[in-house]
């Protein structure tokens, strides 16, 4: 089950294990925590900067442009924009194709977001390309 969620989140789970089982629980899941930051950096993401461009369109909408990895950390900045645009009736694109990763539970919240918009007739869009998850 963890292996079909990807080879990156394969790693961890096993660094993690091993990590517990050759030390003790804390520092297993330092192990773990360490080993996902280093494959965010090797993907070529900044871990606590969103990457965004927001681009005001002519038909009153916008289209954020997001680049690198979008994570849990970079989600906050990623919501507060969403929460504005909410709040303001702004229908939003949110184009995902220059990005390298984006993490499961992000793309969860962003899908929430998007039944959310939908809830209140407004149009939240997501943007991206076709790829497998082990890209």
């Amino acid at each position: 089950s963890v292996y079909r969620e990807g080879k990156d989140q394969f790693i961890v789970f096993v660094s993690t294990i091993f990590g517990v089982l050759a030390t003790d629980l804390l520092k297993g899941l330092a192990i773990g925590i360490g080993v996902r930051i280093v494959i965010h950096f090797i993907r070529g993401g900044s871990i606590f900067r969103l990457n965004a461009k927001i681009i005001p369109e002519r038909d009153q909408s916008v289209t954020i442009f997001l680049r690198g990895s979008i994570i849990n950390s970079s989600w906050i900045p990623l919501q507060k924009h969403l929460n504005r645009f909410f709040k303001e009736g702004t229908r939003v694109t949110l184009d995902i194709t220059e990005t390298k990763l984006m993490d499961r539970r992000v793309m969860a919240k962003v899908d929430e977001w998007a039944k959310k918009f939908k809830e209140n007739g407004l149009e939240l869009t997501v943007r991206a390309r076709m790829t497998s998850i082990d890209e």
